[in-house]
Protein backbone atom coordinates (compact mmCIF):
# COMPACT_ATOMS: atom_id res chain seq x y z
CA UNK A 1 0.00 0.00 0.00
CA UNK A 2 1.00 3.20 -0.79
CA UNK A 3 1.84 6.17 2.04
CA UNK A 4 0.49 9.58 1.51
CA UNK A 5 3.61 11.18 0.87
CA UNK A 6 4.77 8.70 -2.46
CA UNK A 7 1.04 9.12 -4.03
CA UNK A 8 1.37 13.04 -3.76
CA UNK A 9 5.05 12.44 -5.25
CA UNK A 10 3.66 10.52 -7.75
CA UNK A 11 0.53 12.59 -8.64
CA UNK A 12 3.31 15.24 -8.62
CA UNK A 13 5.70 13.76 -10.84
CA UNK A 14 2.35 12.77 -13.26
CA UNK A 15 1.59 16.38 -13.24
CA UNK A 16 5.05 17.69 -14.25
CA UNK A 17 5.07 15.58 -17.32
CA UNK A 18 2.01 17.30 -18.47
CA UNK A 19 2.33 20.56 -17.25
CA UNK A 20 5.82 20.78 -19.32
CA UNK A 21 4.26 19.52 -22.81
CA UNK A 22 1.58 21.74 -22.34
CA UNK A 23 3.55 25.12 -21.48
CA UNK A 24 5.59 24.39 -24.97
CA UNK A 25 1.45 24.09 -26.81
CA UNK A 26 1.20 27.41 -26.42
CA UNK A 27 3.92 28.04 -28.97
CA UNK A 28 1.97 25.45 -31.05
CA UNK A 29 1.59 26.67 -35.07
CA UNK A 30 -1.73 25.10 -34.77
CA UNK A 31 -4.22 28.17 -33.61
CA UNK A 32 -6.54 25.60 -31.45
CA UNK A 33 -3.68 24.17 -29.89
CA UNK A 34 -2.49 27.22 -28.68
CA UNK A 35 -6.35 28.70 -27.30
CA UNK A 36 -6.91 25.75 -25.75
CA UNK A 37 -3.28 24.99 -23.97
CA UNK A 38 -3.51 29.02 -22.51
CA UNK A 39 -7.11 28.01 -21.01
CA UNK A 40 -5.76 24.52 -19.65
CA UNK A 41 -3.06 26.78 -18.20
CA UNK A 42 -5.32 29.30 -16.71
CA UNK A 43 -7.53 26.02 -14.85
CA UNK A 44 -4.14 24.54 -13.81
CA UNK A 45 -3.26 28.02 -12.05
CA UNK A 46 -7.14 28.59 -10.24
CA UNK A 47 -7.38 26.51 -7.48
CA UNK A 48 -3.97 27.10 -5.69
CA UNK A 49 -0.10 27.93 -6.01
CA UNK A 50 1.07 24.21 -6.08
CA UNK A 51 1.76 24.41 -9.43
CA UNK A 52 3.05 27.89 -9.87
CA UNK A 53 7.04 27.20 -10.39
CA UNK A 54 6.36 24.94 -12.80
CA UNK A 55 3.69 27.03 -14.89
CA UNK A 56 6.91 29.88 -14.48
CA UNK A 57 8.27 28.85 -17.41
CA UNK A 58 4.67 29.72 -19.70
CA UNK A 59 4.74 33.72 -18.58
CA UNK A 60 6.26 34.33 -21.67
CA UNK A 61 4.84 32.45 -23.91
CA UNK A 62 1.60 33.99 -22.46
CA UNK A 63 2.63 37.45 -23.38
CA UNK A 64 3.32 36.68 -26.55
CA UNK A 65 -0.06 35.17 -27.17
CA UNK A 66 -1.42 38.94 -25.92
CA UNK A 67 0.80 40.87 -28.40
CA UNK A 68 0.63 38.51 -31.28
CA UNK A 69 -1.64 40.18 -34.09
CA UNK A 70 -1.90 36.62 -35.58
CA UNK A 71 -4.28 35.68 -31.92
CA UNK A 72 -7.46 35.00 -32.12
CA UNK A 73 -8.97 36.89 -29.18
CA UNK A 74 -10.54 33.85 -27.24
CA UNK A 75 -6.75 32.78 -27.45
CA UNK A 76 -5.73 36.31 -26.03
CA UNK A 77 -8.84 35.98 -23.50
CA UNK A 78 -7.70 32.78 -22.06
CA UNK A 79 -3.98 34.19 -21.93
CA UNK A 80 -5.11 37.18 -19.94
CA UNK A 81 -7.30 34.71 -17.42
CA UNK A 82 -4.50 32.32 -17.18
CA UNK A 83 -1.92 35.41 -15.98
CA UNK A 84 -4.80 36.38 -13.76
CA UNK A 85 -4.56 33.07 -12.13
CA UNK A 86 -0.87 32.82 -11.84
CA UNK A 87 -1.12 35.52 -8.90
CA UNK A 88 -4.78 34.59 -7.80
CA UNK A 89 -2.88 33.03 -4.54
CA UNK A 90 0.23 34.38 -4.07
CA UNK A 91 3.42 36.40 -5.28
CA UNK A 92 5.91 33.82 -6.33
CA UNK A 93 5.81 34.56 -10.09
CA UNK A 94 5.85 38.86 -9.67
CA UNK A 95 9.14 38.95 -10.78
CA UNK A 96 8.56 37.06 -14.23
CA UNK A 97 5.36 38.42 -14.98
CA UNK A 98 6.93 41.80 -14.70
CA UNK A 99 10.35 41.02 -16.62
CA UNK A 100 9.29 39.11 -18.99
CA UNK A 101 6.71 41.66 -20.39
CA UNK A 102 3.16 40.12 -18.66
CA UNK A 103 2.00 42.99 -17.44
CA UNK A 104 3.51 45.29 -20.31
CA UNK A 105 1.35 43.17 -22.41
CA UNK A 106 -1.80 43.49 -20.75
CA UNK A 107 -1.81 47.29 -21.22
CA UNK A 108 -0.98 47.07 -24.71
CA UNK A 109 -4.02 44.75 -25.23
CA UNK A 110 -5.86 47.10 -22.82
CA UNK A 111 -4.75 50.23 -24.96
CA UNK A 112 -5.04 48.73 -28.31
CA UNK A 113 -9.10 47.75 -28.13
CA UNK A 114 -9.50 51.33 -25.94
CA UNK A 115 -9.25 52.33 -29.57
CA UNK A 116 -12.38 50.73 -30.50
CA UNK A 117 -14.26 50.78 -27.22
CA UNK A 118 -13.98 54.71 -26.69
CA UNK A 119 -14.22 55.70 -30.19
CA UNK A 120 -16.55 53.42 -31.62
CA UNK A 121 -20.57 53.98 -31.70
CA UNK A 122 -21.54 50.86 -32.65
CA UNK A 123 -20.68 47.89 -29.90
CA UNK A 124 -18.07 45.24 -30.40
CA UNK A 125 -18.61 42.41 -28.19
CA UNK A 126 -15.48 40.52 -28.89
CA UNK A 127 -13.03 43.63 -28.40
CA UNK A 128 -14.97 44.59 -25.20
CA UNK A 129 -14.41 40.91 -24.03
CA UNK A 130 -11.11 41.32 -24.81
CA UNK A 131 -10.73 44.51 -22.89
CA UNK A 132 -13.18 43.65 -19.62
CA UNK A 133 -10.16 40.81 -19.81
CA UNK A 134 -7.65 42.58 -20.09
CA UNK A 135 -8.70 44.69 -17.44
CA UNK A 136 -10.01 42.23 -14.65
CA UNK A 137 -6.65 40.71 -14.88
CA UNK A 138 -5.04 44.16 -14.25
CA UNK A 139 -7.27 44.61 -11.51
CA UNK A 140 -6.80 41.35 -9.58
CA UNK A 141 -3.02 41.86 -9.88
CA UNK A 142 -3.42 45.47 -8.47
CA UNK A 143 -3.32 43.35 -5.11
CA UNK A 144 0.48 43.48 -5.27
CA UNK A 145 2.79 46.68 -4.23
CA UNK A 146 4.94 45.58 -7.74
CA UNK A 147 2.16 45.61 -10.02
CA UNK A 148 0.47 49.11 -8.36
CA UNK A 149 4.28 50.26 -8.70
CA UNK A 150 4.83 48.69 -12.38
CA UNK A 151 1.21 50.41 -13.36
CA UNK A 152 1.98 53.76 -12.21
CA UNK A 153 5.44 53.73 -14.26
CA UNK A 154 3.96 53.02 -17.87
CA UNK A 155 3.38 55.43 -20.20
CA UNK A 156 0.42 53.42 -21.02
CA UNK A 157 -1.52 54.05 -17.44
CA UNK A 158 -3.07 56.89 -18.70
CA UNK A 159 -5.43 54.28 -21.07
CA UNK A 160 -7.09 53.21 -17.58
CA UNK A 161 -7.59 57.19 -17.12
CA UNK A 162 -8.96 57.25 -20.39
CA UNK A 163 -11.45 54.00 -20.20
CA UNK A 164 -13.17 55.69 -16.93
CA UNK A 165 -15.35 57.51 -19.54
CA UNK A 166 -16.35 54.26 -21.52
CA UNK A 167 -19.58 53.87 -22.21
CA UNK A 168 -20.07 50.63 -20.92
CA UNK A 169 -20.86 50.73 -17.25
CA UNK A 170 -18.44 47.67 -16.52
CA UNK A 171 -15.45 48.75 -18.35
CA UNK A 172 -15.20 52.27 -16.64
CA UNK A 173 -15.84 50.42 -13.17
CA UNK A 174 -12.56 48.51 -13.79
CA UNK A 175 -10.84 51.21 -14.95
CA UNK A 176 -12.06 53.55 -11.73
CA UNK A 177 -10.93 50.26 -9.60
CA UNK A 178 -7.55 50.16 -11.03
CA UNK A 179 -6.60 53.90 -10.83
CA UNK A 180 -8.27 53.45 -7.06
CA UNK A 181 -5.93 50.81 -6.00
CA UNK A 182 -3.25 52.29 -7.50
CA UNK A 183 -3.47 55.53 -6.54
CA UNK A 184 -4.49 54.93 -2.53
CA UNK A 185 -2.27 52.28 -2.02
Amino acid sequence: MLNKALLMDIILQARHHTIGPLIDRCADPDRQTRKNASFAIGNIAFHNDMFYEELRRCIPQLANLLLSSAEKHMTKVNAAFALCNLVRHSNKLWDEIISKGAMQALLKLAADCSLVALNSSEKDAINELLLKTALLSLQKMCAYPQCRQFLCSSELFTVIGRLRQSHESSIANLALEIIHKVTNA
